[in-house]
C-alpha cells in the first residue's frame, strides 16, 4: 500500500536559540492541483518540482530523509549541521524530502516523523533547541509568466481562492523577457477574466509607490486584486512588492478579532513534535478565544472520539516566550500530557463547551470539476481547517448524483476515525482531477448522532 507523500519540509535551524519549521501542507493541498499543463509548460503559480541544486557553501542543506542512520552516519550528520550552523553564523536552514539536485520529492507520514526524531537529536548534541511555528493562509500570491500568459492552471488557481475568500494578489513575473505586446496581452486576459460574473473584482495595475500604498490600504476590502508587474532577473517593480507587502494591514480587522476573543478557546493543532527536556509540544493556529500559560484545556479526539484534559506549560509566538496567545495568533504550546498520542488535525478547546466530534456530517458542496457524475459512494479527500481526511459520500438529497457546476446537499463519512467539525466550516473536497468547494451545514455528534446546526463555539 503506497502512503500519501507530504510537502517537502523547511527547517530553520539555530544555534542557542529556536529553529522554526514550516510545513506547506494547508497551503499546499489548497492550491495545488494534480493536473498538469496540457501544453507541457510549467506555471510559476504551481508548486516548483525543483529547487535551486544544494550548494556546497552556505547555510543550505537538503536532505530526502533521515531514518534511523547508523552511528557513524549520524557522526557525519552531525558534523555537517555544524559545518552548515558555521556558515551560517549560527543559523542553518534544512529542506527535508528534497534530493541533493533540488527534486522534490516528498515523505509519508512516517518518514518525516523518524527525519524529524533524527533531527532533534542532532540538533540537541550541537546545543541548538528546538520549536515550531503554526501558519494559516491569509491571502494568497499568484504568479503569472509574462511571457506564456494566464494557463489553465492558474485560472484554476484564481477561481479556488476566490471561491474560499482567500484575497488574491497578482505577480505577472518575466518582464524582462516578454515583449511589450506580450505583456499587454496577458494584463488584458487577467482584466477580462476579473470581469467576469465569477470574480466582480477590480483590478489594480501598482505602477508607483503611491499606488502600492493605495492597495494595501484597499486590499482588506477584498473588492480589488493588485496586480504587478516585476523581474525577479532585473529587479524591476520587486520594489514596490516590497512595499506592499510591508504596509500590508491585518486581515481581520480589530472589532471581529475582539468579538472572537471573547469566544471560548480553539486551537488547531497543525504539527506535534517532543523536545528533549521539554516534552510533548504542538503547533497550530488559535481560532477563537484566548490561551493563558498554565490553563487546562480539553485535547483530542482520539481514533474513537475522546477528548482528554492537559494543561499548557509554557507557549511560544515568533520564537519568543509568551504568556498568552489571542484568537487568530500562530503559537507552540508545551503540554503537560505525554502519554496521549496527538495528530495533527485535532483541536485543544476550552472545557466549557462539547466538542463537535463527528464520524456523519452534512455540507453542501458545489463541484468545480469532474470527468463524470459523482454518486454515492464515492471517495475523496476532504479538507476542513487542520482537518485531511478521506470521507465517503453516503448519500445526495434530493438527487442520485452531480456534474461539474452542479450544488447539491451531501452527506458526508469520515473513513478512519471522528473529527471535530464546526457547522459553518468551508470545506474543499479532492481527489485527483476531481475539486469540489462547500460549506459544512450540520454534524451528527458521535454517540447520539444528534444534528448540530451552529457551532458551539460561535453560539
Amino acid at each position: 500500500m503506497t502512503k500519501k507523500k507530504n510537502p517537502s519540509l523547511i527547517l530553520i535551524i539555530e544555534l542557542s536559540a529556536l529553529f522554526s519549521l514550516t510545513h506547506m501542507d494547508s497551503f499546499v493541498g489548497l492550491f495545488g492541483p494534480d493536473t498538469p499543463e496540457k501544453n507541457g509548460s510549467s506555471n510559476l503559480s504551481t508548486v516548483p518540482e525543483f529547487l535551486p541544486p544544494e550548494a556546497a557553501e552556505g547555510n543550505v542543506e537538503y536532505k530526502l530523509k533521515l531514518i534511523n542512520p547508523s552511528k557513524s552516519r549520524f557522526e557525519h550528520l552531525v558534523t555537517q549541521m555544524k559545518w552548515r550552523l558555521r556558515e551560517g553564523q549560527g543559523e542553518a536552514i534544512y529542506t527535508i524530502g528534497v534530493s541533493d539536485s533540488g527534486k522534490l520529492i516528498g515523505l509519508n507520514d512516517d518518514e518525516m516523523q523518524e527525519s524529524l526524531n533524527t533531527l532533534y537529536r542532532m540538533a540537541e548534541k550541537l546545543g541548538a533547541d528546538i520549536t515550531s511555528l503554526g501558519h494559516s493562509p491569509h491571502f494568497a500570491v499568484l504568479v503569472i509568466s509574462a511571457v506564456s500568459g494566464l494557463s489553465g492552471i492558474a485560472k484554476e488557481h484564481l477561481g479556488l481562492a476566490t471561491v474560499v475568500d482567500i484575497p488574491i494578489v497578482v505577480v505577472i513575473n518575466k518582464i524582462d523577457i516578454a515583449s511589450p505586446s506580450c505583456l499587454k496581452k496577458t494584463l488584458l486576459q487577467l482584466q477580462e477574466l476579473l470581469q467576469t460574473p465569477g470574480y466582480k473584482k477590480i483590478s489594480f495595475q501598482v505602477s508607483t509607490e503611491d499606488d502600492a500604498f493605495t492597495a494595501a490600504s484597499s486590499f482588506a476590502s477584498d473588492k480589488i486584486i493588485p496586480i504587478f508587474t516585476v523581474s525577479c532577473v532585473t529587479g524591476k517593480g520587486l520594489d514596490l512588492l516590497y512595499t506592499f507587502l510591508n504596509v500590508l494591514p491585518p486581515t481581520i480587522n480589530q472589532k471581529d478579532r475582539e468579538l472572537l476573543m471573547q469566544k471560548p478557546a480553539e486551537f488547531q493543532i497543525d504539527e506535534t513534535f517532543h523536545v528533549p527536556e521539554v516534552g510533548l509540544v504542538v503547533s497550530g493556529l488559535l481560532t477563537s478565544g484566548i490561551i493563558h500559560e498554565g490553563d487546562t484545556l480539553l485535547v483530542g479526539p482520539s481514533d474513537t472520539g475522546r477528548f482528554d484534559t492537559t494543561k499548557v506549560l509554557s507557549l511560544h509566538r515568533h520564537k519568543v516566550p509568551s504568556r498568552i496567545v489571542r484568537a487568530c495568533e500562530s503559537a507552540t504550546l508545551a503540554l503537560s500530557s505525554q502519554n496521549i498520542p496527538l495528530r495533527k488535525g485535532m483541536v485543544l478547546i476550552s472545557q466549557q463547551v462539547r466538542p463537535p466530534v463527528c464520524n456523519f456530517f452534512q455540507a453542501k458542496i458545489q463541484v468545480l470539476f469532474h470527468a463524470t457524475n459523482i454518486c454515492s459512494g464515492f471517495q475523496a479527500s476532504v479538507h476542513i481547517g487542520n482537518i485531511r481526511q478521506t470521507a465517503t459520500i453516503l448519500g445526495i438529497m434530493g438527487r442520485p448524483s452531480l456534474s461539474v457546476n452542479d450544488t447539491g446537499s451531501v452527506i458526508f463519512k469520515f473513513i478512519q476515525r471522528p473529527e471535530c467539525v464546526h457547522p459553518g466550516s468551508k470545506l474543499l473536497l479532492r481527489v485527483g482531477q476531481t475539486k469540489a468547494i462547500g460549506r459544512v451545514t450540520q454534524v451528527f455528534l458521535l454517540g447520539d448522532n444528534l444534528p448540530l446546526k451552529v457551532s458551539p463555539i460561535h453560539r
